[in-house]
């Protein structure tokens, strides 16, 4: 049978620990915070990310993955696999796939017979993530090549995320709303739902209250 190692990025939300149970690559995002730079889930755990989204004046933004850092990658793997099933986060929201897409035709360029398949999750953080693990879990179990990637494009397609903000003060920084709807929205207890559509975060509906 043949040696399938899957890929994804940080933005999938996949602890470290469980990547290294199931075997799964994790490639980091660049966050940045004003002038300095981490690298995703590696100089930045997600608790480290919160406490200084709070302490911070400056809004965090991130970096994609370089279509140099995915072929080294790629190259890597396929020394011990036979394929690279690679999920991203949605196309739409980062020019992660984008990159991934422009390394497997770097590799392709030398080693035509590279077995590298790129899988757009168009979707965000755990939601794609468990989907990988499951992945993980039924590669271990012997499943097929085939049937894994139906399983994560099928389970992709079908995918549902629902986010309730507990405080627009993070969609405002971020411009995702006005200072005179986050002003108003606080003093009146609004809290937004928001879901994936097409790839992007779209809003839902709102809560009112505790």
């Amino acid at each position: 049978m043949a040696s399938i190692k899957l890929i994804t990025d940080s933005t999938s939300d996949i602890m470290k620990a469980v990547a290294e149970q199931w075997g799964i690559r994790v490639l980091p995002l660049t966050v940045h915070f004003g002038d300095k730079s981490y690298a995703d889930g590696v100089e930045l755990a997600s608790t480290d990310f919160f406490d200084m989204l709070k302490q911070s004046d400056v809004f965090p933004t991130t970096s994609q993955i370089s279509p140099a850092a995915f072929e080294q990658a790629f190259r890597e793997e396929l020394h011990t696999h036979d394929t690279l099933i690679v999920v991203t986060l949605s196309s739409k929201g980062s020019g992660t796939y984008q990159s991934a897409c422009i390394a497997k035709e770097m590799v392709l360029e030398d080693t035509p017979e590279a077995d590298i398949v790129l899988i757009d999750s168009l979707s965000f953080c755990s939601g794609y993530g468990m989907i990988v693990v499951e992945a993980a879990k039924m590669l271990q179990d012997g499943r097929t090549k085939q049937e894994i990637i139906d399983h994560i494009t099928n389970s992709c397609a079908n995918l549902e995320i629902y986010i309730l903000a507990d405080t627009l003060e993070y969609l405002k920084k971020g411009g995702r709303v006005s200072n005179i709807a986050a002003l108003i929205g606080g003093m009146l207890n609004i809290r937004p739902i928001l879901t994936v559509r097409d790839g992007m975060v779209a809003s839902k509906g709102k809560l009112r209250g505790n």
